[in-house]
């Protein structure tokens, strides 16, 4: 990235963190040595870089715990270190890597700083930018053709699937056999890694209605459900021992 007096990208300011939060300092800096001068670089050559800023970290004696930045919806990501610096020794080593910019969390408030100014903006609270990889639960969701011994047409298979894409960025989809009071159903099987509690059954009833169906299946570690129409989220979510995220929560 190059150190100059250009805008700050705006994918910058959309950035999210996984990290194992109890890792970290109370304060800290974010650099990474990833995609120098602002250009994709190859991941072998990423990796260099680095393992360079590791060992340039530890000369310095200072403490580092790994943390990546992501896109919102991960389609791109860049390791680096969260640090127990100063923002100008964060500056400092941001520069030496050809980064844009670092972020920097203190009193749990996150700051983007303009590697060619200095200048820092703050992006408001760090908690909601964290995705703790541990959080994410495998589900599945059941779904039985509209008609008992009938298949999914094309069109219905489709638009199943560009549901799913628009709430979970992945997820796979298995065609399988069910029996639903006494009668042989076709059955798709959706699977997705997710923290996005709310948005599983927000997706079942989204299907429930697209299908005129008056049920349909969502298991979670063993424990299956059947999303109705009267079903509760909140209901649904404690028997799977979970909870609805509050709102302005990280998903």
């Amino acid at each position: 990235m190059n150190i100059d007096s250009t805008p700050m990208k705006p994918a910058y300011y959309h950035t999210f963190f996984q990290v194992f939060p109890e890792e970290l300092p109370s304060s800290f800096c974010i650099v990474t040595a990833w995609n120098p001068d602002g250009q994709s670089d190859l991941p072998g050559r990423n990796q260099q870089r680095d393992q360079a800023l590791a060992e340039r970290l530890d000369e310095l004696s200072l403490p580092r715990v790994r943390i990546t930045g992501m896109s919102p919806d991960e389609s791109h990501a860049e390791p680096g270190w969260a640090i127990a610096c100063s923002l100008d020794r964060g500056l400092e080593l941001g520069r030496e890597f050809k980064q844009e910019g670092i972020y920097q969390v203190i009193e749990g408030e996150l700051l983007l700083a303009n590697g060619a100014t200095g200048e820092a903006t703050s992006l408001g609270p760090f908690a909601p930018r964290v995705r703790d990889p541990r959080k994410r639960r495998l589900f599945t969701v059941h779904v039985g053709a509209p008609e008992p011994r009938a298949r999914f047409s094309p069109t219905e298979t489709l638009e199943i699937r560009l549901r799913a894409a628009k709430r979970f960025a992945s997820f796979t989809i298995t065609e399988t056999e069910g029996c639903y009071r006494n009668q042989t159903e076709d059955v798709l099987l959706i699977s997705f890694a997710t923290e996005q509690y709310d948005e599983v059954l927000d997706l079942a009833k989204d299907l429930l209605v697209l299908l005129r169906l008056d049920g349909i299946g969502v298991s979670h570690h063993g424990i299956y459900q059947r999303v109705t129409a009267w079903s509760e989220p909140e209901f649904l979510l404690k028997a799977f021992g979970l909870a609805v995220a509050p709102q302005g929560s990280p998903h």
